[in-house]
């Protein structure tokens, strides 16, 4: 698998290197005021707790929605292959980019029998829906700057205003394409049709929507808290934007677990709203800290899917539209 991964997505040891970089160029951007990573022991245990709980809220909600798009295709899985899933993705792309996207596919195709582009298109359309979400979610917190402090910032907007228009027009206007003698164009084709195959379901990306704007509530409490706690008085608007901006940042892995990439929306996004730099990589740093523990229960669940790995079940039958 690795093998495979390597031909398709470049050496690891590439992804890691950019990673480091982007993390080291973070550190030296606030590197005046790394003393306020101290206030990190004043975070209270209650809101230690709502940290680590939201990575297994987002995880389990993710994960019911990506069974449910599953189910419409015919393919059921157990609870426990759902969370597994989720966390082979969690896990995979915490050890290199879409290491987990490939290993949660060969895992569909052996034992389910799930076409690769299939199981590609699902992850596609529902980052898609992710992109859609979170661009609203931007503007919602854009426009509580404006109304705040009467303008708004213009890099920003620009930033939210291209994401949201892009994946309006992949939503509403999806591409069919035919067959063609190229190998690899006849999988993209497949691909591309299996997302305009998934726009039919609309109730059901209407509640991965949901679940992923509940998602985003939560974390914004997660932050506020965070803050608040090291002493750093903010207002909704600022909140709202800086959980937008970060969360797009992450939405494709460009480096492991979006190491360096994470960080840096969150100090970049702060430092444009006025909040202190010092404090938002504190937090930041926080949430790299509750996210990689909040990993480890389900590190069991990834182990066994690889029991199942060579368990073949029922073979996927495409339904009838």
């Amino acid at each position: 698998m690795m093998r495979q991964f390597n031909t398709l997505y470049g050496s690891p040891v590439l992804r890691w290197g950019l990673g480091a970089a982007a993390l080291c160029l973070v550190v030296w951007a606030v590197s005046g005021q790394l003393g306020d990573l101290a206030l990190l022991g004043s975070i209270r245990a209650a809101t230690l707790l709502v940290l680590a709980l939201l990575p297994i809220i987002s995880l389990c909600a993710l994960g019911h929605t990506q069974a449910l798009l599953l189910r419409s295709f015919g393919v059921r899985l157990t609870w426990i292959e759902v969370l597994g899933l989720q966390s082979l993705l969690r896990v995979g792309n915490v050890m290199g980019p879409s290491v987990g996207v490939v290993a949660r596919a060969l895992y569909l195709k052996k034992v389910h029998g799930l076409p690769y582009s299939l199981a590609g298109s699902l992850i596609a359309g529902t980052t898609v829906v992710s992109v859609f979400v979170l661009a609203m979610f931007l503007g919602v917190g854009l426009a509580g700057m404006y109304l705040a402090a009467g303008f708004v910032d213009l890099s920003l907007l620009l930033f939210g205003v291209s994401l949201g228009t892009a994946a309006l027009v992949v939503i509403f206007f999806p591409l069919r394409l035919g067959p063609s003698e190229h190998r690899w164009a006849n999988v993209f084709a497949k691909f591309v049709n299996g997302w305009r195959d998934l726009l039919q379901r609309r109730v059901l990306l209407m509640k991965a929507s949901f679940y992923r704007l509940a998602i985003l509530v939560l974390c914004c409490v997660g932050y506020a808290l965070c803050l608040h706690d090291m002493g750093c008085r903010v207002q909704l608007f600022q909140v709202v934007t800086v959980v937008a901006v970060s969360q797009l940042f992450t939405v494709l892995p460009i480096t492991p677990g979006s190491i360096g990439i994470a960080e840096g929306a969150v100090v970049l996004s702060a430092s444009i709203l006025g909040i202190d730099a010092g404090r938002a990589f504190a937090l930041a740093v926080a949430l790299r800290i509750s996210r990689t523990l909040a990993l480890v229960p389900f590190v069991g669940l990834v182990l066994y899917l690889r029991l199942q790995f060579g368990r073949p079940k029922i073979r996927f039958q495409q339904p009838r539209t």
